[in-house]
């Protein structure tokens, strides 16, 4: 069993979509491969403060967040 702090962690974001992320890796990346670069960031993000032993996690996202990587797999919920 493991402790929980007393804490609460925020994810500050917005929606992954070429054009509006990662803008200065392109070039030499084209829009869609650094949004993907994103949402797969996201991803691992929002994985890792999902497995913190914390009292409240946040998720303030600007436009629609989508439920899987940038693989295309869908993250597991807990």
């Amino acid at each position: 069993m493991r402790n929980i702090v007393e804490l609460t962690v925020a994810v500050i974001a917005k929606e992954c979509s070429p054009g509006r992320v990662k803008t200065r890796l392109s070039p030499p990346l084209t829009p869609v491969q650094a949004a993907g670069i994103a949402q797969l960031s996201l991803a691992r993000t929002l994985d890792t403060v999902r497995h913190l032993p914390v009292s409240q996690r946040i998720l303030v996202m600007e436009g629609t967040p989508r439920r899987q990587g940038a693989d295309g797999s869908t993250p597991r919920q807990n």
